[in-house]
């Protein structure tokens, strides 16, 4: 059991170091990626994951017990999707024009 452990705790190392090694690479030769705008979305709760909808051009992100969709050109909420307690993510069925999402419950 414990050559397991250290085996586990030696990959977890590697792992590690490779990410970190990466990080600073990639650091150091600059980022293709840019901050465009921020924007405030306010409101009380947990965030947690987004999806983007390459299609329609609309981001739906996780909060608390509701769904927020923003047009991703205006930089504008354009609604709520509401009555989904802990909601952790968005899933889109692009050929269906369905999505889903992925719900758990509150841990207290």
């Amino acid at each position: 059991m414990r050559v397991q452990s250290m085996r586990w705790q030696a990959m977890l190392g590697l792992a590690a170091a490779v990410a970190a090694g990466a990080a600073a690479r990639s650091l150091s030769q600059g980022s293709a990626y840019h901050l465009l705008r921020r924007v405030v979305l306010g409101g009380e709760g947990k965030w947690d994951y987004l999806t983007m909808d390459p299609v329609r051009r609309r981001v739906f992100i996780a909060h608390g017990t509701e769904v927020l969709v923003v047009d991703a050109d205006r930089a504008a909420v354009l609604g709520k999707i509401p009555d989904t307690p802990g909601v952790h993510g968005v899933a889109l069925a692009q050929g269906l024009g369905r999505g889903f999402t992925s719900n758990a419950p509150t841990r207290r």
